[in-house]
């Protein structure tokens, strides 16, 4: 029975593939864990970037025609001064992310229409119907935090707001940093416009 025992205790193998099978979840977790967490951070980055370039697309335009489109092209909003452009640049940007499908943009116009008047928003134009949780409130709507940069009546400013839900491939997403099964990102860019005075959109007379 010693001999059986010593023996058993001194047989080496398979030791090395039990080892790699104590390893390998880690191991793979590990693995995971960075692709998620480096996804994550491109993503954000991504996002942070479309708001910039969007808000700054609209910020050069001297008129911003966002169009009604009722079936087929709309010229109005796909020509030169269109919100087709900044929309289209923010898809763009976001690729190989499918911004029209897990995404969001909403352009903002807030301004103070008159002295010692709270500032609203003045329009307000959203690339689809994805969530948007945190955008600027409807048009019309009063606003705070824009006091100290909009003093004087007649200023205004450009805000864009770019949406994405991520949905983590792995399981790591019930762990921190991914406090659930998708994780809801949000940038926000603020542009004073180049010019002088920027045109309403649409109907909406500045």
């Amino acid at each position: 029975m010693r001999r059986l025992v010593s023996s058993f205790a001194r047989e080496e193998r398979g030791a090395v593939i039990v080892e790699f099978a104590l390893v390998l979840p880690i191991l793979a977790a590990l693995l995971c864990g960075v692709y998620e967490i480096s996804t994550y951070i491109l993503l954000n980055n991504k996002l942070h970037r479309a708001a910039q370039s969007v808000a700054s697309l609209v910020a050069l335009q001297q008129t911003m025609q966002a169009g009604t489109a009722t079936g087929g092209v709309d010229t109005v909003a796909n020509g030169r001064n269109g919100l087709a452009l900044p929309f289209g640049a923010a898809e763009a940007i976001l690729r190989p992310f499918g911004l029209p499908a897990n995404g969001n943009t909403v352009i903002s116009l807030v301004a103070r229409r008159v002295a010692n008047q709270p500032v609203r928003v003045v329009w307000q134009r959203i690339a689809n119907a994805n969530p948007s949780v945190g955008k600027m409130p409807n048009e019309n709507a009063v606003v705070t935090g824009f006091d100290t940069l909009l003093t004087n009546a007649g200023s205004f400013t450009v805000v864009v707001d770019t949406f994405y839900t991520y949905d983590p491939i792995f399981s790591l997403k019930y762990f921190t940093p991914f406090t659930g099964p998708t994780v809801a990102l949000h940038e926000r860019a603020v542009y004073q416009p180049r010019f002088a005075r920027l045109p309403a959109a649409d109907a909406y007379n500045f």
